[in-house]
């Protein structure tokens, strides 16, 4: 069941995150989302799933096609505008 951050009432510091990041040795697809979740707490700014539960404009990672006309995978922040 997914509980709202909001809900959980956590909080990070700068100090906390570096403690508990420093030194990491997990693959960076193992440890990405957490990691990026993190982030959002030090910054108070939502995780993708509370701001947009579609994936439409906020997520964590999205394919795309690259310049190369190769398929990737890509980091999606937050834009600045949404969709109307």
């Amino acid at each position: 069941m997914y509980v709202p951050r909001a809900a959980k009432l956590t909080l990070m510091t700068p100090q906390a995150f570096v403690s508990k990041w420093h030194g990491v040795k997990a693959k960076e697809s193992a440890s990405a989302k957490v990691q990026f979740e993190d982030l959002c707490t030090l910054l108070g700014v939502p995780f993708p799933l509370e701001e947009d539960p579609s994936g439409t404009f906020y997520t964590y990672e999205k394919h795309v096609r690259k310049a190369t006309r190769r398929k990737g995978l890509g980091v999606q922040g937050q834009r600045r505008q949404r969709p109307a």
